[in-house]
């Protein structure tokens, strides 16, 4: 039979002319997206895109003061404009705290028949059973009420699922998440805020690659729906940095994995054990 076709796709490789040529495939490149991206910072109260030109939006203050959270000020603005928004979060805690605490805000921009819609959606979230009902569920369910969710991989399909569904529908109106939601679904909003571009990690508090800002952005712009999408970064002190190496960076180059000797070994070992035709690798074909 033919041999199947396999397609690769991203939108952040920078150097995949040379990650074609290892793979020994054809390259096709486009700068085409379906809805134009706006990448800014937000610092101080003032918001500067990436051609330097600062705004205020339309933040208010004393609601922002409130809750202390500028990521959630941000996600609130938009939705007062009949919009969604996606708060990235660097922790499964803060997602979690950031769509509870937003919800109290949210679900006062709601009419009655969508809270209605919600709390229907909230009782699918929660089990039958209630001794199967974790705090973290509980949580969630409680989140959906208010028109709010949070993203990660705490949660069980399930709830991942509904979740995903509910914000693609427009129900939910504001989703945090962390990373991880940025590589594997898609799930796009008006407005994507990062909330830190810092982890924290075995070398301490860290800066992520710029390639998984870049991830985290893409997800601004609904096609069919937005004119434009947008990302914040939310900076402590001058946003000029932020801007030079993340909105301005270009990503990281790709480098394989299998260059070590000890991962190498591994591979070639898991290589020789699952194949059906052991007899066949020969001396010569490992060297290749």
């Amino acid at each position: 039979g033919k041999k199947p076709q396999i397609i690769a796709l991203s939108a952040t490789i920078s150097n995949s002319s040379e990650l074609a040529e290892w793979l020994d495939c054809k390259l096709v490149e486009s700068e085409w997206r379906p809805v134009p991206l706006s990448e800014a910072v937000y610092s101080n109260h003032t918001i500067t895109n990436q051609d330097r030109v600062e705004s205020e939006g339309n933040l208010d203050k004393k609601r922002e003061t409130r809750h202390r959270n500028p990521a959630i000020g941000l996600g609130l603005d938009i939705i007062e404009g009949g919009a969604q928004s996606l708060i990235f979060t660097m922790t499964r805690s803060s997602a979690v705290a950031a769509a509870t605490e937003a919800g109290k805000f949210v679900a006062e921009q709601l009419k009655k028949d969508e809270l209605e819609e919600l709390a229907k959606t909230s009782k699918t979230i929660l089990p039958r059973e209630t001794e199967d009902q974790t705090k973290l569920v509980k949580k969630l369910a409680d989140a959906v009420k208010n028109g709010t969710a949070f993203h990660h991989a705490g949660l069980d399909q399930r709830c991942r699922t509904i979740i995903e569904t509910e914000f693609k529908n427009g129900n939910i109106k504001l989703l945090t998440a962390t990373p991880t939601l940025a590589a594997g679904v898609n799930l796009p909003a008006r407005r994507v805020i990062i909330s830190s571009v810092f982890r924290f990690g075995s070398n301490g508090n860290a800066p992520i690659p710029i390639l998984e800002y870049k991830q985290m952005c893409g997800r601004a712009g609904r096609p069919q729906y937005d004119d434009e999408g947008e990302s914040i970064i939310v900076a402590k002190g001058s946003p000029n940095q932020y801007l030079e190496h993340y909105v301005d960076g270009v990503p990281e180059s790709l480098e394989s994995q299998i260059l070590g000797d000890s991962s190498l070994r591994i591979h070639l070992l898991g290589l020789i054990a699952t194949s059906s035709t052991f007899s066949a690798i020969s001396e010569e074909k490992i060297n290749e």
